[in-house]
């Protein structure tokens, strides 16, 4: 008997430190817009993702990721809630023109090094998600093409 109660303790502990258990269900609305040197990006489609920066304290353990819409703007989900855990993230942007609807793999890059800002490792991206956002604090400013 005392062996179940010990194994239940041990249980209940490791559901309430394991990373991102409670947090997980805990999402702040995220949206922004992406800018392309000084302008909104405008005329095609693409992603932003952030991803969890483990090195900047946050422990959560999935990517929110939003849509970006043909006036610039995104907002993030992740799992089918809107909005992404509070914490620091590193971001990547994907964002570009189809050029066959019927091949949408052919594009046109509309962001500058592609390579770089479409990888959140590179991109040196970095935004802090937040209860409470200042206006544009999830705005992102990349270099003009």
């Amino acid at each position: 008997m005392a062996l179940w109660r010990i194994g239940s303790v041990i249980v209940v502990l490791l559901w309430i430190i394991s990373p991102g258990c409670n947090r997980g269900e805990r999402l702040t609305e995220v949206r922004g817009t992406l800018y392309v040197g000084e302008q909104p990006a405008q005329g095609g489609s693409g992603f932003v993702t952030f991803h969890p920066d483990a090195a900047k304290g946050n422990k959560w353990m999935e990517e929110s990721v939003g849509e970006i819409k043909s006036d610039g703007t995104y907002a993030l989900s992740a799992r089918g809630k809107t909005g992404a855990a509070p914490g620091w993230y590193k971001v990547a942007v994907n964002y570009a023109e189809v050029l066959n609807p019927a091949n949408p793999y052919v594009t046109k890059w509309l962001m500058p090094q592609p390579e770089k800002y479409g990888d959140w490792n590179k991109s040196g991206l970095s935004i802090e998600v937040v209860e409470k956002p200042q206006p544009g604090q999830y705005d992102i400013k990349l270099p003009a093409r």
